[in-house]
């Protein structure tokens, strides 16, 4: 983001957070136990949002600030030398309600307090998507004139995926399958494998490469699924060349989440001219060119998902028309589209 801001001519620089350590949380968590107090939250608490901004809380004043976390410092909250924008995923009501927290209910009361005077407060409160911007709006009661929608860009150095160019489409062999997570269960990676045999026994030829996780992100019975290819992690910033080619040289890109906010792989998917299989729940949805991905919900079978991977591996008229959409829509998947955008928000504040 901040290396695309600079090439384009923003004259925008990155804080460095002063981020609080694991000593800290757990004398946090220790106190609040002792005191009869539930644990969890810490991140959410005035102590660690200070120590947080500490660095940073003389450099921004005088400036406009960008936060990408939904929380301000109370010592910045109100400050009138600083200019406050955000720049987020989904709201902490959002997020206490998709994933859960083991933040106290007292804790998530005074966190979402904190968030609404934050937003209340600031310039203007840019989300990731219309489903988080309706939250801002609608649970939140921020004047709409004050929200804005901007999809972030594909977290891929923009100087490796300029060079980078779509291979042919394929015209036979395996659907080339690609997914890209660190968390297997929470990002569905165990229902696509599940759904591969299936999909096999209806005719279909699929594989599936896997980056970020290895086979003990699943259960045992899914680790040895015929067509899957475990490659574990890839540096995406020094090994640049060969994650483009490796997930750019696939067909459709990958993501089963129960639940998400957005999911930002698939934006990368996205800017590589990729088609998706993506979760039809959250903002997932916005981040995927238009037209260019196959909705799952989050309850959906195995044989539910087989039947769309038995469909997409004919390489019919829904596979064509998926693959044209991904590869016209590249462009704006990339980080200076989003900035321009961005920019162009704040500017005209």
């Amino acid at each position: 983001m901040v290396e695309t801001a600079r090439a384009m001519g923003l004259d925008w620089a990155p804080l460095k957070m002063a981020r609080p350590g694991a000593v800290l949380r757990a004398a946090w968590n220790a106190a609040r136990v002792l005191r009869g107090r539930r644990p969890g939250g810490f991140q959410y608490s005035p102590l660690f949002l200070e120590r947080l901004w500490r660095r940073d809380a003389a450099r921004v004043r005088g400036h406009a600030v960008l936060n990408c976390y939904q929380l301000y410092p109370a010592s910045l909250a109100s400050e009138r030398a600083v200019e406050r924008w955000f720049y987020i995923d989904a709201t902490l009501r959002q997020l206490f309600g998709h994933y859960g927290t083991s933040a106290s209910p007292a804790m998530q009361a005074a966190a979402l307090e904190a968030e609404f005077a934050g937003y209340a407060q600031a310039r203007g409160v840019i989300c990731h998507s219309e489903w988080a911007a309706r939250s801002v709006r609608e649970d939140y009661g921020i004047d709409p004139a004050r929200v804005h929608v901007v999809v972030p860009g594909a977290n891929i150095l923009p100087a490796a995926l300029a060079g980078w160019q779509p291979p042919p489409l394929p015209t036979d062999g395996p659907l080339r399958l690609v997914f890209v997570g660190m968390d297997g269960r929470r990002k569905g990676l165990d229902r696509l494998l599940a759904a591969m045999p299936l999909a096999r026994e209806q005719g279909a030829a699929v594989s599936l490469r896997v980056i970020g996780c290895g086979p003990e992100a699943v259960p045992p019975e899914l680790r040895a699924v015929e067509g899957a290819e475990w490659l574990g992690r890839i540096d995406k910033r020094g090994a640049a060349a060969r994650f483009l080619d490796l997930v750019g040289g696939c067909e459709i890109g990958c993501l089963l989440s129960r639940a998400e906010m957005g999911g930002m792989v698939l934006r990368e998917y996205a800017a590589l001219g990729l088609g998706a299989i993506a979760p039809d729940v959250g903002g997932a949805p916005e981040h995927c060119a238009p037209g260019a991905a196959a909705l799952v919900s989050p309850e959906a079978s195995a044989q539910e998902i087989a039947a769309l991977l038995a469909r997409l591996a004919t390489r019919g008229d829904d596979y064509r028309a998926m693959r044209a959409a991904a590869l016209a829509g590249r462009d704006a998947a990339r980080w200076d589209a989003s900035l321009a955008r961005i920019a162009a928000i704040i500017g005209a504040a």
